[in-house]
């Protein structure tokens, strides 16, 4: 049987906001699956970004924001002026990470993603 990443669980606490985010800014598209806790998008045929909405004392504080993932954009220099347009600045400038050119950012919930050219990876 092959092992396969199908999903990136994302533990939000403001779903609404994150949703927005994920959909109008990355430019994700509509969700697969929307509701008032769990909303899924499709980054490929076979990997999902999920966005898992949880309360105040679901989880340790210590424990949020550990997730960091990959955005691959057809165009890295439009998404980056589009998230720098939304008040969404770069903690780091484009940086080289495990062989490829990648940028860095938070979500709105302080979640780290990195967008890199879609032919990088």
């Amino acid at each position: 049987m092959e092992n396969n990443l199908h999903s990136i669980i994302i533990k939000v606490k403001n779903i609404e906001l994150c949703r927005s985010f994920y959909r109008d800014v990355l430019e994700l598209g509509a969700p697969v699956m929307d509701s008032n806790f769990w909303v899924e998008f499709k980054l490929s045929d076979s990997v999902s970004l999920l966005l898992e909405k949880i309360g105040d004392m679901d989880l340790p504080k210590d424990s949020l924001n550990r997730v960091s993932w990959i955005l691959k954009a057809e165009s890295t220099e439009f998404i980056i002026e589009k998230l720098r347009q939304y008040g969404y600045n770069p903690l780091a400038e484009q940086e080289y990470r495990a062989g490829f050119k990648m940028t860095k950012f938070n979500d709105p919930e302080g979640n780290a993603f990195y967008v890199c050219p879609a032919s990088s990876l």
